[in-house]
Order: C-alpha cells, then sequence, then structure tokens
C-alpha cells in the first residue's frame, strides 16, 4: 500500500492538538527549535531525521509508548522498543528512558505551561491563590475571572509552579478553548501511562480519568473555559485534587458556590507596567523614558497583553522611538492597530468575546462605544438604541458576565479604554449622531443648575459637543452651550469652556449664522469677563450686540446689554454700567424664560449700584427678587450670590446675627456646589463677620479658605480685597511680619493692575505697621471690623 505522504504531519497534529501545547511551548519543554516544530506541522519537512528530536517531544506531551511507536513509524523511523536495543550510548538511553521506567517510579506530570519570562507583580492575588489552593478541604474549585487580555494564563502558570512541590502526583493543564474534550481526558489519561482510546465516549473516559485521579494529590488546571459542558467532564472526584478554572465568563453555572478571584489590569500608578516594560526593554532605557512609558500604560489602561505587545515593538521592531510610538496609541483610530506583534492582537482576542454576543447584545456593546471614555448609565445608553431602560440593564448584565463591562457606583457601568476603542471602532446602522446630541442636549437642559451631575457626565457631553460640531447642529449645540456654561462658570472652567466654544465658532462661522455669530459674542464675551478680560469682553459684546440689533433679536439683545453693564461695572464706569442695567431691565422682564440667567444678572449688579448710592432699600429690593427669582429657576449659584448680597446689606446695616446667617447658609450651597466664585466671597464676609465679633481664629480659617479660592480663579480683585483683610487680622494679632508680607503681596498685586488709590494705602498702611514695630505692639488694638471690607 502506497504510504501517506502527510502521514507524520497529521500524527503529530493529532497529538499537538490533544496536548493543547503550541509550538512555542513544546520548544520551550524540548531542545527543538519552534521553526523545526512549526515545519513538521505545517508539512514542509515530511520525514524528519533525527528521531531523537521526535523522542523529545513525544516525552513532552507525556505520549504512551504506543502513541510515540506511531509518531516514529510515521516518521519512517524504529520503534521504542527497537530504539533501546540499538542504543549505544548513555545519552541515547536516557532519551528513551520515559518509557522504560514503572509507571510508580515515574515522575509526576507537568503539564504547566511555560511561564513567560516577563511576568510581574499579582503579588496578592498569586499569594490568595496558592494558599486557597493548597487548603485541606474536600473540594477545592477555584475561578479566576477577568477581560481578554489581563494575564490570567499567565498567573495561572505561576501558581502552578508555585505548587508544584505541594502537588506530589503532577499537574495537568487543559486548554480548553483549542481542545476537545476527548483529546483532553486522553491527555490527562496518558500522563499516568493509561490508554483510554477505546473509551468512545466522554462518560466512560471521563469516568476512567477520575478514578485514575481519586487517590492523588493533583492540580488541574483548566485554562480559557467557554461553557459549563466543556468543564464538568474534566473536573475531578470530590477528594485531594484541586481545580483552578481560568476564563472570561462570569455566569459558568457549574462554578456556581465556587470561590472566584477577579483578575483585573495592572494598578494605575505605573509601578507594575514600567517593572514589565523592565524585563523586556531594560533597566537603562526604562529609567531613562521612565514618564513616557508610564504616559503608554495609562494609554492602554494597563492591560498586560496590551503592554507586552507595546513593550515587544519598541524592543525588536527598528526604527521605533518611544516618543513616536506614544504618539501612534494617543490616535484612536491607530491604537488597536498597534497593538499587535506576531500571533499576539489586542483586537483578535477581544473579536473571541464579542463574537459569543448574540445581535442584540453586540450593538448594544457597539453602542457603548459612541458614549464617552467614562463610566455611564443605563438611561444613556437606553436613548441610543431606542430600548427601555429595563431592557439595556439585562444586556449591559450580559455583557458584564462575558467581562465586555465592569460595574461601577450606583448601577452605572464601564468600558476598560481599549474595549472603549475596540466598541467604537464597530459599524452601526442606527442615526447615532442625532440620538446622542438630543440625548445630552435634554440632560443638561433639565440639570443645568445641578452642577455636580453635569461634571458626572463631562466625559459623554464632550462626545457630543464635538458630535454637533461635526455634523453641524448648530440650534442643539447652541442649547447644550448655554445649560453647560452654568457649571463651567461656577467652577472656573473656563479654559474648557473657551474650548468648546471656539469649536462651536467653526460650525457657526461655516453656516454663516449670523444670529449664532451673535449668540456667540455673548458667550465669548461672559467669559471673558468673567475671567477678568474686561477690555476683550467689551469688544465681543458690543459686536455681539450690534448684530442682535441687526437682526431684531430681543433676547439676545437683553442678555448682551446685561452683560455689558457688568463689564463696565467691573471697570469702574458705574454710570455707563447703570446705563445698559437699566435698558436690560424691560427686554428681559419681557421674557423671563428666554433671557435664561441675565436677568438674574441684573438684578444682583442694579442692587450692587443702589448700595453704593446708599439707597439700601432699593438694594434690597432688587435683591429679594433676585433671590425668589433665583430659587424659582433652580439656580443654586446664583441663589448663593443674592445670598451674600443679602448678607452684605445687613452687615452694612449692623444687623450681624442676620448677616451671618445669611453668609451661612450661602456658604454651606456654595460647598456642596463647589461654586468657587461663592466660597471666595461668601468665605471673606463671614471671616469679616467673625472678626467683628471677637471670633479671631475663626475669622482667620475663612479668610484662608477665601483667599484660596481667588486664586484658584485666578482673581486679581478678590486676592487684593481678601489680601488685605488678612494683613489687618495679622496685624491685629501683632503678627508684624505676618501683616507686611501680606500687605506687600497686595501692593504687587495693585501695581500690575495700576491701581493707584489702593497702592498709596497700602504704602500707608506698610508705614503705620512699620511705626507700631518700632513702639514694639504697645499700641492697643481691638477687633476693628471697620478695617475689614465685605463683597457686596
Amino acid at each position: 500500500m502506497k504510504r501517506d505522504p502527510d502521514q507524520f504531519t497529521t500524527v503529530l497534529g493529532k497529538y499537538v492538538y490533544r496536548s493543547a501545547y503550541t509550538p512555542g511551548q513544546l520548544a520551550s519543554l524540548t531542545a527543538v527549535p519552534k521553526m523545526t516544530i512549526v515545519n513538521w506541522l505545517n508539512g514542509r519537512v515530511k520525514r524528519p531525521r533525527s528521531w531523537q528530536r521526535i523522542t523529545a517531544i513525544a516525552t513532552a506531551m507525556r505520549l504512551t509508548e504506543a502513541e510515540a511507536d506511531e509518531l516514529l513509524a510515521a516518521a519512517q523511523h524504529p520503534t521504542i522498543h527497537e530504539l533501546r536495543e540499538q542504543a549505544r550510548s548513555a545519552e541515547e538511553r536516557e532519551q528513551l528512558a520515559f518509557w522504560q521506567t514503572s509507571v510508580a517510579s515515574q515522575p509526576p506530570p507537568f503539564q504547566t505551561v511555560a511561564l513567560p519570562p516577563y511576568f510581574v507583580g499579582r503579588e496578592a492575588e498569586r499569594a490568595d491563590l496558592v494558599a486557597d489552593l493548597q487548603a485541606e478541604t474536600q473540594s477545592t474549585v477555584i475561578c479566576l475571572h477577568g477581560m481578554a487580555g489581563v494575564g490570567k494564563t499567565s498567573l495561572a502558570a505561576r501558581v502552578a509552579y508555585d505548587l508544584r512541590a505541594h502537588f506530589v502526583d503532577g499537574v495537568l493543564w487543559a486548554r480548553l478553548d483549542s481542545s476537545d474534550t476527548m483529546s483532553i481526558l486522553a491527555a490527562f489519561a496518558a500522563a499516568y501511562q493509561r490508554d483510554v482510546s477505546n473509551c468512545l465516549d466522554i462518560a466512560s473516559r471521563s469516568g476512567v480519568v477520575r478514578d485514575l485521579l481519586s487517590q492523588r494529590r493533583v492540580l488541574l488546571v483548566l485554562d480559557n473555559a467557554e461553557t459549563s459542558e466543556q468543564i464538568e467532564p474534566l473536573l475531578p472526584p470530590t477528594g485531594q485534587c484541586a481545580v483552578l478554572v481560568t476564563t472570561r465568563r462570569q455566569d459558568l453555572s457549574i462554578l456556581v458556590g465556587a470561590k472566584r478571584v477577579a483578575l483585573r489590569p495592572f494598578s494605575a500608578d505605573t509601578t507594575t507596567a514600567l517593572a514589565l516594560f523592565t524585563q523586556i526593554l531594560g533597566k537603562q532605557r526604562v529609567q531613562a523614558e521612565a514618564e513616557l512609558l508610564a504616559q503608554i500604560a495609562t494609554e492602554l489602561g494597563h492591560l498586560p497583553l496590551a503592554l507586552v505587545i507595546a513593550a515587544s515593538r519598541l524592543a525588536y521592531e527598528p526604527g521605533w522611538e518611544t516618543a513616536q510610538f506614544s504618539d501612534r496609541l494617543r490616535r484612536v483610530s491607530q491604537r488597536l492597530h498597534a497593538l499587535r506583534y506576531e500571533a499576539q492582537s489586542v483586537r483578535r482576542s477581544f473579536q473571541i468575546s464579542y463574537d459569543w454576543l448574540d445581535e442584540d447584545a453586540q450593538q448594544l456593546f457597539g453602542m457603548a462605544g459612541k458614549l464617552g471614555r467614562q463610566d455611564f448609565s443605563a438611561a444613556a445608553l437606553a436613548a441610543l438604541t431606542l430600548r427601555d431602560e429595563e431592557a439595556v440593564a439585562d444586556g449591559l448584565r450580559q455583557l458584564f458576565s462575558l467581562s465586555l463591562v465592569q460595574s461601577g457606583a450606583n448601577g452605572r457601568y464601564t468600558l476598560h479604554p481599549l474595549l472603549h476603542d475596540f466598541a467604537q471602532s464597530l459599524a452601526t446602522q442606527a442615526p447615532v449622531a442625532q440620538r446622542l446630541v438630543a440625548y445630552w442636549t435634554s440632560f443638561l437642559l433639565a440639570q443645568r443648575y445641578v452642577p455636580a451631575a453635569v461634571a458626572r457626565e463631562m466625559g459623554h457631553i464632550e462626545v457630543a459637543v464635538q458630535t454637533a460640531v461635526k455634523e453641524k447642529m448648530i440650534r442643539p449645540l447652541r442649547h447644550m452651550l448655554d445649560a453647560l456654561m452654568p457649571t463651567l462658570l461656577t467652577r472656573g472652567a473656563h479654559a474648557q469652556a473657551q474650548q468648546y466654544l471656539t469649536q462651536a465658532q467653526a460650525a457657526i462661522e461655516a453656516a454663516h449664522d449670523l444670529k449664532g455669530r451673535s449668540w456667540l459674542l455673548l458667550r465669548q464675551g461672559q467669559v471673558a469677563r468673567d475671567r477678568h478680560y474686561l477690555d476683550i469682553a467689551e469688544q465681543q459684546l458690543q459686536a455681539g450686540l450690534q448684530l442682535a440689533r441687526q437682526q431684531r433679536d430681543a433676547v439676545l439683545e437683553a442678555q448682551l446689554l446685561a452683560e455689558l453693564g457688568i463689564v463696565y461695572n467691573c471697570m469702574g464706569d458705574f454710570a455707563q454700567g447703570k446705563r445698559f442695567l437699566l435698558e436690560a431691565l424691560p427686554l428681559a422682564h419681557l421674557d423671563i424664560e428666554a433671557v435664561g440667567d441675565s436677568l438674574l444678572y441684573v438684578l444682583e449688579e442694579l442692587g450692587i449700584l443702589a448700595l453704593m448710592d446708599k439707597d439700601n432699600k432699593q438694594a434690597a429690593g432688587y435683591y429679594e427678587e433676585g433671590l425668589a427669582l433665583a430659587e424659582t429657576r433652580g439656580n443654586e449659584a446664583q441663589t448663593v450670590m443674592f445670598l451674600k448680597s443679602l448678607g452684605a446689606l445687613a452687615h452694612l446695616e449692623g444687623d450681624a446675627v442676620h448677616a451671618r446667617g445669611l453668609f451661612e447658609r450661602g456658604f454651606r450651597l456654595a460647598q456642596a456646589l463647589q461654586f468657587h466664585k461663592g466660597l471666595m466671597v461668601l468665605g471673606n464676609n463671614l471671616g469679616v463677620v467673625s472678626f467683628g465679633v471677637g471670633e479671631i481664629v475663626a475669622a482667620e480659617g475663612m479668610l484662608q479658605t477665601a483667599f484660596e479660592a481667588a486664586v484658584r480663579l485666578d482673581d486679581k480683585n478678590g486676592m487684593m480685597l481678601i489680601g488685605l483683610n488678612l494683613a489687618y487680622w495679622a496685624r491685629f494679632n501683632g503678627r508684624f511680619s505676618q501683616a507686611r508680607h501680606a500687605f506687600n503681596d497686595v501692593l504687587a498685586l495693585a501695581r500690575v493692575q495700576a491701581h493707584t488709590d489702593l497702592i498709596e494705602m497700602v504704602q500707608n498702611q506698610l508705614v503705620s505697621l512699620l511705626v507700631m514695630e518700632r513702639e514694639d505692639g504697645e499700641r492697643s488694638l481691638s477687633p476693628d471690623p471697620e478695617h475689614l471690607r465685605v463683597f457686596i
């Protein structure tokens, strides 16, 4: 009969498949080069000339003598028995010793895969697994679960090496995703010289293996389990054996009641990631480029597989500079493409999990990638998929069970950064842009005065703004930014506000939208005014007012007039400021809802002007109307400012108790909102009130809080006023050096601001302070609130 030329490839492939070893793993267990094994398996080499290499591979796979004979015969070599008789050297006899000893005297099987040379970290998980697997219990099954690429197999191998001495009867290893159950059972039996080829079904073969293991202490590692059906026939009987299952799944019914160990990416402090880079790139390079490599680790979400691939490409591919590779990884469209090295691929690893999903779950996962790179709610995802929230919550639980999403606080979920990239790359037929912008516009309009709620969703809101700009959705873009501005300005996020407005400007100008340009100038002027760039704010607002009047837009006109009134007041041109504010007032009253917060600003500024004119009654009228309107609209930031103003009015009228109550109420609200301007003005005012009633220590604490808020806002006027109050406080307490330092800080700011009157006043105070120091502080001092000033 004619011999099959591919017989050796066929027989070898059968046993390699059964063993679940890769060519690289077999090469690490023997002296046979990896490419030689690959050439055998793909048929490039039909008949290996060296029987020694064949028997080395057979030994590594723990083939029985009959199986080894089959493999040798396929390569036209003598049988093991014949080779033993022909052996002339001790080395050749040693090569065949595996089949000469009795089963009882053979070393226990150790089928664990080779440990990666770059294995680092995992100390806590490793210690827990070692302790649990050694525990003297009747049945030990542990599930090690985590997302693709997190290093489950490597950790399992490390633990198997740690426990080799404890499991005296061996360590068995099976790769469940690449071997069938019958082959795995045959390999387990062969490890103890039992041939189960006559057992033709899983049940009978499983029974033989359980019997073999019943009186042994063996560790079984079942790697990459996908279903309970794969695991069940491989479990040993209750006794001395232990089982470690690695899987991406958290919903395997066979593992109900088993201890679970969740494996997550390396910690964000980059220590472990840099240790891994050191194993591949070397200590010298990692020390020289630690900052850049730490950035790469952060970009990759500290996922071990991604880190190994990145380090391998930097180490072994020519032409890569670390900065160049880091730049590639920063580009979302290039990131996953860059994360592949020979057979290793982050995308391919994720694809396996994705392919397990049904069509609905795949759509849900893809939609999650259209949201921002932060945690998200089921409600947000439901809006994109047009499903009810309960169905989406069920779908998210399924994704969680497959380690495709992670659960967070308050019922929210998150995607690992690289899984987000993968989900984002998936095609979708749904009109995602319109749904995304509509949902977040609606959210912002409902939550515009709840800064904490808005801040929690900023990653998603940023995506919605960028989408609206890209799709030239001008009206919803304006609505989003109108609703977003209170939160950004309340928190002093001026750079972020300006960034959004710059993005909006490109879309508005491309659309030749004159009304949009007027609106844009309003918002740009508002940001410039809040940053105390008053000349720039005046120019932008005047240009916007001219456009609004050309368009006969009364709402925009009222808003621009209000902002200009505030700007002129800040410039000290109170007559001009009052003229603009009084012109804005009736227009704002015509459509209170449309003008939004502008009426509140008008009332606050007119109240300040009335107070400066010593018309306390009119000031109180403006403030009380403004407070009621702010509370009705739910504008808590503006509520804080009216409480400040009413408190200042009470303070100036000598009602310290009422003033303090209003200030404290406003300060608590500012703290809850993280409203830095509110903390600045109310912290200062509470410090002044505390000083006036002799609470000296409390006064200093509040003034320091206020000053820190002013510095954070870069509010020069605020720093000067609070700095003066701190200087007076220090002088009163006899801390002359501290007082001189505070006065000099105010003097420096006043010179930068060209504030002539203030410069002269501070210089006089420094002279007075020098006199007091020479008199050794003998001058009698008492708390004098007249020296300390409040924000009105």
